[in-house]
């Protein structure tokens, strides 16, 4: 439950862009209590915008205001050209979601821009996966599932774990689909699909909890089979060019 004694967030976080960040042109309060599913641990995310002149280089910080952990993400318009050009082929919409959700403060004409902006781009999608990309990923998921079952729980943990989230990853990015990172990739899979959302969730929870793989066996093979299946024998991948290139060029 949330914790009725702090003052509400949005003073809050509004109070913090005046007291420490009133040079800046906009923020945006974000997070799980501006989509109204926070806890009494849950702190304010706020994405800062500059103006490059002020603001020589692009930083993050975590801090306690009033009661609260603020995450902050304090950006230059240099730096957002840059981290929101790379969101698409990432296939995470970090700071188009904090925007697009987020509450502004400051320049509100501004912030009623950038959410016009990034819906836009959101709207777009990721960026296709080509067959170089899905192959890859398909030879990692492959690999991941020949280590299971592991010799020690500790080992079978960190493989599902890091399965989890790349079957998931794969499933959505396949889709033409937005991915997340931990609690957010739920919250991906449950907007694109919820029946197969609760059928991915089932099927780990059997493989981390009763040590049952059948489910997890099932749901790979059938996220795979539309591209080929899995991927062991014959995969080959190519290190980038700057790889091959000598330190005098």
């Amino acid at each position: 439950m949330f914790d009725m004694k702090k003052r509400p967030f949005l003073e809050v976080a509004k109070d913090l862009f005046t007291e420490k960040f009133s040079d800046a042109r906009v923020c945006f309060a974000a997070g799980s209590l501006v989509r109204g599913a926070g806890t009494e641990k849950s702190d304010i995310d706020c994405f800062i915008l500059f103006d490059s002149k002020n603001l020589p280089r692009a930083y993050r910080e975590t801090i306690i205001y009033q009661d609260y952990i603020c995450e902050m993400f304090i950006q230059s318009e240099v730096s957002f050209e840059y981290f929101t050009g790379k969101e698409p082929e990432d296939g995470r919409p970090i700071i188009q979601s904090m925007i697009m959700e987020g509450i502004p403060f400051g320049d509100r004409q501004y912030a009623l821009q950038l959410k016009e902006r990034m819906s836009k781009i959101f709207q777009n999608g990721p960026t296709v996966l080509d067959k170089d990309k899905i192959d890859a990923a398909r030879y990692s998921i492959t690999d991941l599932m020949d280590d299971i079952p592991a010799k020690t729980d500790f080992e079978l943990f960190g493989t599902l774990s890091v399965l989890q989230q790349k079957l998931g990853d794969f499933y959505l990015r396949a889709n033409n689909q937005w991915s997340g990172a931990r609690k957010s990739l739920d919250r991906a899979l449950r907007k694109f699909n919820q029946k197969f959302a609760d059928k991915y969730g089932i099927a780990f929870e059997h493989a981390f909890i009763e040590k049952d793989f059948a489910l997890l066996e099932h749901l790979v093979d059938e996220i795979l089979a539309p591209f080929g299946g899995r991927l062991m024998e014959n995969f080959k991948q190519f290190a980038p060019a700057k790889a091959n290139q000598s330190v005098e060029q």
